[in-house]
């Protein structure tokens, strides 16, 4: 009986030293394979744009998939994009995400739309695509993220999107948790917390609380 209890202990002993490990392992998959996801996005982005004279799909309203906005006359942009990624809508959903937010369970993905939200407002309308040619600063202009924010979008939407100032990768985001974030020039960063320097939401570079804001939806 004292060698099974002991046994038993020894073996709850390294329980303990390997569960902290295993899921360290397992947060490290969920992020990699997040951004894996976030690649391949913006890479069947790029080509959409390619084929429609440098425009990114365009966002709109509260769209589910199969549905298409009043106002646009468009499906949400994930199912814009459907052909460029061989109808593979599993790399629209992040298990890292749902997690944190179980709205985020079908659609985790946001695209960024507040530069072209700001070209709408002062054209008279609510929506616009953005367009390549005008980003100043490829590297730093944030092209879509990650969603770990609860209340922030329907479940059921597929056109998650920043037209307004929300930053839906760091709204109400859980201490400690990463937003994953991909850049118009391809490369994605992890980062703790919203840094307006380095990343921006308008054409003209960051900083984007000392130029006009978009204001809609």
């Amino acid at each position: 009986m004292i060698e099974l209890l002991v046994v038993v202990s020894i073996i709850a002993i390294l329980a303990g030293l390997l569960l902290p490990v295993l899921n360290r392992t397992t947060k490290k998959s969920q992020i990699t394979q997040s951004q894996n996801n976030l690649r391949q996005i913006g890479s069947a982005l790029m080509l959409y744009a390619g084929d429609n004279s440098g425009s990114f799909p365009t966002a709109g309203a509260v769209i589910p998939y199969g549905s298409i906005d009043a106002q646009t006359g468009l499906p949400g942009w994930q199912e814009q994009i459907d052909s460029y990624v061989q109808g593979d809508r599993k790399i629209f959903r992040s298990v890292r995400a749902e997690e944190i937010n179980p709205a985020s369970k079908l659609y985790s993905y946001f695209i960024s739309s507040h530069a072209a939200g700001i070209d709408a407002q002062l054209n008279g309308g609510a929506f616009a695509p953005v367009q390549i040619a005008r980003i100043q600063n490829p590297s730093r202009f944030l092209l879509a993220g990650e969603i770990a924010s609860p209340n922030l979008f329907s479940e059921t939407d597929a056109d998650k999107d920043d037209y307004n100032t929300n930053n839906p990768a760091f709204h109400n985001k859980p201490t400690g948790h990463r937003a994953l974030l991909l850049f118009a020039d391809g490369h994605t960063e992890s980062l703790l917390e919203f840094d307006p320097s380095t990343i921006a939401v308008q054409y003209d570079g960051p900083k984007p609380e000392h130029g006009p804001t978009y204001t809609g939806g």
